[in-house]
This record gives C-alpha cells, structure tokens and sequence, in this order.
C-alpha cells in the first residue's frame, strides 16, 4: 500500500512530535536536518509494509520511493520529510535497510527502529536479541522463528541530531544527555525509581521544548 510523505503516519498523535518538522524534502545529513535545507525538495513516496511482508524479507516498517533520483542518491538520503511526518534511513539508525517513522522529534528524536546490528546493539547498550517460544529450539523449524522475531523486532532509539550519537531508550541513557544542559531534568530523573519508556520520552519531549 501507497501513500504520500504529505499523509502523516503518527505513532501517539500529533502532540507526539516536541518539535516543527523540516520542510517537505530528502536530507542528506544531519546539518540539512538541524537548518531545514533539503538536498533534495521533490516529494517522496512512503510505502507502508505489512507485517508478514517484513517477517518474511525483514527491514524496516517503510520503503522510500523518488522517481527523480536514483537508488544510490537514496541511499544517501539520511531522512525524508513531509512537512508534518518525517522518515530516518534506517540503515543510519540501526544498520538495517529501509526506513523508519520517528516517535518524537527535536534535538532529541526518537526513532521506531527495527532490531539493529549487533555492532549498533552493542554500541548503544542493547546487548544480543533475546528469542522466545520456538526461537529457542533451534533446527529449521526454531531457526525460522527466530528470523520472524528478529525481523518484527521494534526498538526505540535515540539520536542527538547536535552530534549524531545514538542511544537506547533508557535512564541511564537520559541521564548521559542531560547531565551538562539539563540539569533540572536531570535531577528529576534522578529521583524517580524505576521509569517506562512513556515516561522516558516525556522527559525527552521537556528537553526538546527547552531549546
């Protein structure tokens, strides 16, 4: 199924994004992102994959589409907008190929990833995939499992659009990015015991409003 960048697919709701989208277009780099200067201003094409077509292939829940420009210039691209939706080439993200909707936007935005490489995993602190039911068994039958999960694996992960570091949704994570700029939120964070994911990204939304 088809749909145009200038339809928003939103997660929450459009309170969901802290911060103004950049103008509708293809962006290269993370600088393009930060002053909203698109290489490339044509408009893309978002197809939406279904489950069974990701746990049969895997990649990420989009393919970006551009008659305009070529295969090698997309894979170029880092992000796509539509001016109240916007698109991460998941292989910036997680390493993995095609694209993925983001959760919030801002300095901090969070991207809905699928399960990165485990070089990636590593780096941000997610550690190895952790399989259940028949992924466990191994054989053709649990092996096929396992590909299913890890294929439909969601993760959400942060990138600092400052400086281009990833991190995993966590608190220790938040405690990292906010410990020299927030430091208010940071020490509200400190105090709270153990924190789901809804809240970590309200504490992310306050920052992203801060600046």
């Amino acid at each position: 199924m088809k749909k145009s960048l200038t339809i928003a697919f939103l997660y929450f709701s459009l309170n969901c994004f802290s911060q103004t989208i950049p103008p509708v277009g293809g962006y290269t780099s993370l600088d393009e992102i930060r002053n909203a200067s698109p290489s490339y201003s044509s408009t893309f094409n978002v197809i939406k994959r279904s489950r069974g077509d990701i746990a049969a292939w895997g990649g990420s829940d989009y393919k970006v589409e551009n008659v305009k420009i070529s295969n090698k210039e997309l894979k170029s691209i880092y992000a796509v907008s539509a001016g109240d939706s916007i698109y991460f080439n998941s292989k910036k993200v997680s390493g993995r190929g095609g694209f993925s909707g983001v959760e919030i936007f801002g300095r901090f935005t969070v991207v809905n990833s699928n399960w990165p490489t485990q070089k990636i995993a590593s780096e941000i602190g997610l550690g190895k995939f952790e399989y259940s039911g028949l992924a466990k068994t191994g054989g053709a039958i649990g092996g096929g499992a396992a590909g299913k999960q890890l294929a439909l694996a969601r993760v959400p992960i942060i990138i600092d659009l400052n400086t281009g570091v990833k991190y995993s949704l966590s608190k220790s994570s938040l405690k990292k990015l906010f410990e020299k700029d927030y430091i208010e939120l940071y020490n509200t964070l400190e105090k709270e015991g153990e924190v789901s994911n809804e809240l970590l990204i309200e504490y992310l939304i306050q920052a992203n409003n801060r600046d």
